[in-house]
């Protein structure tokens, strides 16, 4: 991996009087409060040690420049396809800003000689640190300017990663191809991709969830009918997430039911020989009961991070009364690297991972 330190732009804490609901608006905001003063630009390039702790989870990572020929040279391994619709609204944002405000999240194989530099800086005066009380979560981030270990890090990286996973980000990959492509017809450069990097040991993946409003075009006694085709069906008494693989739980009006995939359907996939209940869920289930055969761009289905909990289900489909709901078993770290490895990708919103960055904490200006 070609990764470089950064001159960053950082919020100005003391005009923030709440860092849950500044952060908050920064996707639609920052560049106003940017033109009013509320950022800070650090006069040189710097590494940044990012550490979150989250209800009982503390994870590492560093914030670096990454060079956009490691997008074109397939070291930053995608797994997910992305949404059509959400790539348009992430670029014409993107060249609103004339920044990217958020990093993309880069998983690699564990590294001790990285985790002993990362404990020698955390050792050191702390650059930002942000809490955030309504999730319970503490962003600290401590600056890397040791030219010696500047150097170290790059090293490594250079020599001990042939290659990362996107965690969280793949839009912003997209367009930071786009924009890197398109930057000879404007005025605006764009050569590096802002990153943070985590070890998979510091990374939780959740399932990603589906509610689909439906229930217009299709009625709840024909659904029933057409899944016991592919599933075995059992009434519980209470929405619940999986246990298992090939494991639903499906919450149609005030019933819930589990759904176990019938064998002769867990066929895998030519592309990476895995079998995956999303793929599945969308070729079967969205595409030849519910007639949805473009589930990157069509409007009925909502996605709901497995972080959320039932709840989160509960609360989207009490938006729409004409609405059922699908809860997933979480992909698994080694399907996600396998999938990527064998240049395949899983279906859109596939996969959760925790921790979340927020936007505008770390931002790095276009050249």
């Amino acid at each position: 991996m070609r990764i470089e330190p950064f001159k960053a732009l950082y919020p100005d804490m003391q005009m923030v009087p709440k860092a849950d609901s500044f952060f908050g608006v920064m996707k639609q905001e920052f560049p106003y409060y940017l033109k009013n003063s509320f950022f800070k630009r650090t006069k040189d390039p710097h590494f940044y040690l990012y550490q979150i702790e989250q209800q009982g989870l503390s994870s590492l990572g560093l914030v670096a420049s990454t060079s956009v020929n490691d997008i074109k040279d397939n070291k930053i391994l995608k797994h997910e396809k992305t949404i059509a619709m959400k790539e348009q609204q992430m670029l014409d944002l993107a060249l609103q800003r004339n920044a990217m405000i958020k990093p993309v999240l880069l998983a690699h194989k564990p590294n001790k000689e990285l985790k002993d530099i990362y404990q020698q800086v955390l050792k050191k005066k702390i650059f930002l640190e942000i809490q955030f009380k309504e999730e319970k979560a503490v962003h600290k981030i401590w600056k890397i300017s040791d030219p010696d270990k500047i150097e170290q890090i790059t090293k490594i990286f250079q020599g001990s990663f042939s290659k990362s996973y996107i965690a969280d980000g793949h839009h912003r990959v997209s367009i930071g191809t786009l924009l890197n492509l398109n930057k000879k017809r404007s005025k605006m450069g764009f050569s590096h991709l802002l990153s943070i990097y985590f070890s998979f040991d510091d990374l939780i993946i959740y399932d990603y969830n589906r509610v689909v409003s439906i229930l217009r075009e299709i009625s709840p006694t024909i659904i029933m009918a057409k899944l016991s085709k592919y599933f075995k069906i059992k009434m519980i008494k209470k929405i619940r997430k999986p246990n298992q693989k090939h494991e639903l739980i499906f919450a149609i009006n005030d019933e819930v039911y589990q759904l176990i995939w019938k064998k002769k359907f867990l066929v895998p996939d030519p592309s990476d020989d895995l079998i995956l209940d999303a793929r599945l869920l969308n070729q079967h289930v969205f595409g030849e009961i519910m007639g949805i055969h473009d589930v990157r761009n069509d409007g009925r289905i909502s996605y709901i991070g497995g972080v959320q909990g039932v709840q989160g289900i509960r609360k989207q489909m009490l938006k729409n009364d004409h609405s059922v709901g699908f809860l997933l078993y979480p992909i698994q770290k080694e399907e996600l690297k396998h999938v990527a490895d064998a240049g395949s990708t899983l279906p859109p919103k596939s996969t959760w991972f925790e921790p979340r960055i927020k936007n505008a904490i770390l931002s790095q200006e276009f050249e």
